[in-house]
């Protein structure tokens, strides 16, 4: 089993649906009727991602059959839920970068944080010695063991202060407004 970068404790995230837009749904769909102006969510893509240029993209490639899941669906979606407190998007999948503007814009949350291993041009990579990570992924996890860690300390060691990183990734990140960058996992 993977192991949480943090801690080392075992890495386990129980998967109740299936890796599609319609999964993504109804995942969201089951939050809204729970989500609070007082909570805080968490959102973090894996896997890969597309750019078939001309606007047909980024995207996201999910199952059944590898879809394409555009960054435009995946931003009406988030808007459908209700508004609250902060919402942290961290994307490890090639061209997540172009995603950013859509969340900013789409989120209903009052502060959000976004962060993404590759640009809206460029692919990502996963780390050599363990293909389940993408090394800014990895790092970037590993940061925010440290539960007072802010979103942007946390963008900050897995770019520039982690021990391993692949040369290849182009990471960036955006904040809405520039506060939600001091938001931490715990509290912000």
């Amino acid at each position: 089993t993977a192991a949480w970068p943090g801690d080392n404790t075992p890495f386990q995230l129980p998967v109740r649906g299936q890796g599609s837009r319609e999964g993504f749904r109804a995942a969201l769909q089951a939050i809204a009727l729970t989500l609070t102006p007082d909570d805080q969510l968490f959102i973090n893509v894996t896997g890969s991602g597309g750019n078939r240029g001309h606007g047909r993209g980024p995207d996201i490639v999910v199952q059944p059959f590898c879809s394409r899941y555009r960054s435009t669906d995946f931003c009406a979606d988030l808007a459908t839920l209700p508004r609250h407190r902060s919402l942290f998007v961290l994307m490890s999948q090639c061209f997540g970068g172009g995603f950013k503007q859509g969340v900013l814009a789409a989120s209903r949350a009052d502060s959000t944080f976004f962060a993404a291993a590759a640009a809206e041009d460029s692919p990502s990579f996963t780390l050599p010695d363990d293909l389940r990570w993408d090394s800014f992924q990895k790092n970037f996890v590993t940061a925010l063991g440290d539960r007072d860690i802010t979103a942007i300390e946390a963008f900050r060691y897995a770019t520039d202060g982690a021990p391993v990183r692949s040369p290849y990734d182009s990471p960036e990140f955006a904040a809405r407004p520039d506060s939600a960058a001091r938001m931490t996992l715990s509290a912000d």
